[in-house]
């Protein structure tokens, strides 16, 4: 008879087989179960079978079965129970190969995201957060390639890059027609965090511009050559840090700070900006955002100048920003300082550089302080850094002043365990700073007048010579195209939004805006039509329907792209004069 030992050993061994089998089954979950559901029936599965076999077991011994009946029937049981799962995962296996070859897959992929208009509708209200000017693309076709891996479960997993590449370049393919604007890709060896190396699909786009779509293959060999120019850089970058604890990343970022202050604004007094900074590195929390040192986001441009351009006063930036913790004498002497030289925009490169920090600091909450993620993340603001500062020639920090900050790594993964070992503790390093040290101030001297640093023009008189280029004019008719794209592309994301299609919304100002009917505005109906103007582009447009007691305005359009920038608020505080003062008083 077959002993309790061996039919707990068969036992074991059906629920593992089970386990294995619905984690490989379950993803395609077409009834929509809950998770809870689905685990119902996984140890349903599980423990039935076991109960059925026990019992089977039982009754044998119980009624004194032949030896030999007794072993067909456990066999046949235990075969049954074993052999299962297994046949069941190999049969799916072979359907799955026979059912969806890469073409089969390709389409099934594309009908289950539909396209791309209708996978993008609601997120282009989203697009100027999109850090890549093609993420539109990239969701979109990493959405199929995910779709595949789901479907195909563990038989893709499995495969080699070699196999999985049939999938990939049929996914291409297919998109052909519905991506038109992608010239051509390849696959690209790209740095995933600062040691490994993945690969990737590199699109090129007809207006020059390339986009990275992650596919998670690990390439355990590779050379620099294989990797584009930027990552190189920060690999090279990544070998200098490699023992440097991220707060000793940290003060180096600090010291690039400063000196892109110093160098290019050395008639301000960045002390009190310095200072913030510098605290930030005494916390012996690891970064904790809401601490004290969390009050250098007060330094931030954006955070005041921002706020204080479109005419928030004190009282309303502090309550909405800082919590009513920013005093109304720093409040001043910020504002003071950024004067004349910011005006709170992201896209500013004193603001890019002043931001840095807070941008790492966040991130690196978001992340749980993982290690892989803080390692990336800081080499790329430190290049970022570096980059900035070579522009203007101006003298990088000494990498051995941060050297004592460093850390015995043995691994490119560190532990969790070991956060405080490779963050590094709180440290008061201001005997780094030009600003705060005054045994620095040789140095500072060195760098205001180094003559091959030039200094910046400030950004408020790049702004006004911008302003210059940037006008408002009367449109003519040699601006008729450009106003039916201006009032299309404008009126297109709230398409977009709302789910309105030609077929469904003809008459929608997106789809029936016309240069005939633009035309009958400006010939039969006389109406005053006035663009916005940035280096001789119209990215702006409005009209004026004039009625016998004033008028109303109409197709007020500005390019998703140049919004939140003041230009309906510059249509609206046009001073009425010339023809518009005539019209107004008809």
């Amino acid at each position: 008879m077959i002993s309790w030992g061996w039919t707990i050993v068969i036992s074991l061994a059906w629920m593992f087989l089970v386990n294995i089998s619905f984690s490989v089954l379950v993803f395609e979950n077409k009834k929509k179960k809950s998770d809870l559901g689905t685990v119902f029936w996984c140890l349903l599965a599980m423990i039935v079978p076991v109960i059925i076999f026990v019992f089977t077991n039982i009754m044998c011994r119980v009624y004194e079965v032949n030896e030999t009946v007794y072993y067909v029937i456990m066999g046949i049981l235990a075969g049954i129970f074993i052999g299962g799962p297994i046949l069941t995962v190999m049969g799916r296996s072979l359907l799955l190969l026979l059912l969806y070859p890469p073409k089969r897959m390709a389409a099934y992929a594309g009908k289950e995201v539909g396209s791309f208009r209708s996978f993008n509708k609601g997120r282009a209200s989203f697009s100027r957060y999109y850090a890549d000017k093609h993420a539109k693309e990239q969701a979109y076709i990493a959405e199929q390639i995910l779709i595949t891996e789901r479907k195909l479960g563990f038989l893709y997993r499995m495969r080699r890059q070699r196999g999985k590449d049939r999938f990939i370049r049929t996914i291409m393919e297919e998109n052909r027609k519905e991506l038109p604007q992608i010239s051509g890709w390849r696959y690209q060896t790209v740095l995933a965090g600062t040691c490994r190396a993945e690969t990737a699909i590199l699109m090129a786009f007809d207006d020059g511009e390339e986009s990275l779509v992650y596919l998670y293959w690990p390439k355990k060999k590779f050379t620099s050559e294989e990797l584009r120019e930027e990552d190189r850089e920060r690999l090279s970058l990544a070998g200098k840090f490699r023992q440097i604890t991220m707060t000793g990343r940290l003060i180096y970022i600090f010291m690039c700070i400063e000196r892109y202050l110093v160098s290019l604004y050395p008639d301000r007094d960045w002390m009190p900006v310095a200072a913030r900074m510098w605290n930030r590195t005494k916390e012996r929390e690891r970064w904790s955002e809401g601490t004290p040192g969390d009050l250098y986001r007060e330094i931030v441009p954006e955070r005041i100048m921002r706020f204080y351009k479109h005419g928030y006063g004190y009282e309303e930036l502090n309550s909405m920003v800082f919590d009513k913790q920013l005093s109304m004498t720093d409040y001043t002497l910020i504002r003071g300082l950024y004067e004349g030289i910011s005006k709170g925009d992201p896209k500013e490169e004193i603001n890019q550089m002043v931001g840095l920090p807070e941008q790492l600091i966040y991130q690196a909450n978001l992340k749980m302080y993982h290690f892989a993620e803080c390692d990336q993340m800081t080499m790329e603001s430190i290049l970022k850094a570096e980059k900035i500062l070579e522009s203007h020639g101006i003298e990088l920090p000494d990498l051995s002043l941060v050297s004592r900050f460093s850390f015995e790594r043995t691994a490119d993964e560190m532990p969790d365990k070991e956060k405080d070992r490779y963050f590094g503790f709180g440290v008061d390093a201001t005997e780094l700073s030009i600003l705060l040290n005054p045994g620095n101030a040789g140095l500072k001297e060195r760098l205001i007048g180094n003559s091959n640093c030039r200094r910046q023009e400030p950004e408020s008189k790049k702004n006004e010579e911008k302003e210059e280029e940037s006008m408002i004019r009367e449109i003519s008719k040699k601006d008729i195209p450009d106003v039916v794209r201006v009032i299309r592309a404008s009126f297109q994301t709230v398409a977009d939004e709302f789910g309105f299609t030609p077929e469904n919304a003809p008459r929608f100002t997106a789809f029936a805006t016309t240069e005939n009917r633009v035309k009958t505005w400006m010939i039969d109906q006389n109406r005053p039509m006035y663009g916005y103007f940035e280096e001789d582009r119209l990215v702006g447009f409005y009209n004026l329907y004039l009625v016998d007691d004033g008028c109303e305005l109409g197709s007020l359009s500005v390019l998703p792209e140049y919004r939140h920038r003041g230009i309906g608020k510059n249509f609206w505080m046009m001073p009425w004069n010339g023809r518009r003062r005539e019209d107004s008083g008809r």
